[in-house]
């Protein structure tokens, strides 16, 4: 690792992106907008939604960024690459002058815990330019997983993403204003139910009622290995209280992907989801949910989970709005990055629970 960070980190390319980050961030500018946040967060905010920009853009050079494909291999190249398209990310917040915090990440797609069960990762076509998925190990390999335990966070695309981490770290270590005021996020672990589709593959829907027992002997070895993953993760880059996820603010460690649950109906979604992400956030001390797609049917449930501090929702045109109203900011529950057009319609419905 040594040899892969002194070669990452001295990299012209790498240091021309973090030297221009370095330079560019306000201290003044970020404080303010992080109090916003914080005021919004705890209930201090006054208004109808949550709209926050920066006081101050600064104009940078323009930065071609690498394509997503090129940041993926375990070489001092590949890291270089995930590297610049990660800090460039916050230099064009910076230009942009939004509301959004600057945050970075590991980000080697939904696969992240996957890989290390075993699947191999699906690279999308170059033209495509997005995070690869990864390959189902298909039904029949569930009861061999479910009987092997956890499994070794090492090897492959997984153990890439604690090696980044690492490179984040010493980054934050380097240059002063990069380490206070850009938040490292935690990689994409999905959800537990999220992971037991991509483990299992599309036939998971109809094992559901088939083989129930062991959909819940696999959902609660997921439980134990993201357990191991973030306890180590949180080591590198510790929660206080707050987490930055896509540059919004909630409380808790975890954001948890639900994205999978739009197929299932409201029962399903009791027995199979929400015990385990109820588990996972008690243990880390809460946090949100993001879901794509429906999820109205089952929004009453979730949130009555202990700890579970707000929702991000990718489309609301499909869901019934007042019931997720109902379901979150009735309840003290925020609703961050709603799509402007919708909170807007909203106004004053949102109660200042609602953020852009």
């Amino acid at each position: 690792m040594a040899f892969i960070l002194n070669n990452v980190l001295e990299n012209k390319r790498l240091t021309c992106v973090l030297e221009a980050l370095e330079n560019s961030i306000e201290p003044d500018v970020e404080d303010i907008l992080h109090k916003e946040w914080l005021d919004f967060t705890e209930d201090r905010f006054i208004g109808d939604v949550f709209e926050p920009k920066r006081t101050h853009t600064q104009k940078h050079e323009q930065i071609i960024l690498p394509d997503i494909n090129d940041t993926l291999s375990d070489t001092a190249e590949g890291y270089v690459n995930m590297l610049i398209n990660q800090y460039a990310s916050c230099l064009n917040n910076l230009e942009k002058g939004n509301g959004s915090l600057l945050c970075v990440r590991s980000s080697y797609g939904c696969g992240t815990l996957p890989y290390f069960f075993g699947c191999e990762p699906f690279i999308m076509p170059r033209e495509q330019n997005i995070l690869p998925s990864s390959l189902p190990l298909g039904g029949d390999a569930i009861e061999k997983l479910v009987s092997n335990g956890v499994p070794a966070l090492s090897g492959g695309m997984g153990e890439q993403a604690f090696k980044a981490g690492e490179l984040m770290l010493e980054i934050a270590q380097r240059y002063p204003k990069i380490g206070s005021h850009v938040h490292v996020i935690h990689p994409d672990t999905q959800g537990p139910f999220d992971i037991a589709e991509l483990l299992w593959g599309t036939d998971i829907f109809c094992d559901l009622y088939d083989r129930p027992g062991l959909a819940h002997s696999l959902l609660k070895i997921i439980c134990e290995t993201y357990t191991v993953f973030m306890h180590r993760w949180l080591e590198m880059f510790p929660c206080k209280e707050y987490t930055y996820h896509w540059g919004y603010i909630h409380k808790g460690a975890v954001m948890l992907r639900d994205d999978s649950a739009m197929n299932l109906s409201p029962e399903l979604f009791d027995e199979f989801i929400k015990p385990y992400d109820s588990l996972i956030l008690d243990t880390f001390g809460g946090g949100a949910v993001h879901f794509c797609g429906r999820g109205d049917h089952y929004i009453d449930s979730l949130c009555t989970i202990k700890g579970l501090s707000a929702i991000n929702m990718s489309q609301p045109e499909y869901n019934d709005m007042e019931k997720i109203y109902k379901a979150t900011v009735d309840r003290g529950i925020k609703i961050i990055g709603l799509n402007p057009q919708t909170a807007k319609e909203a106004g004053a419905r949102l109660k200042g629970q609602v953020s852009m």
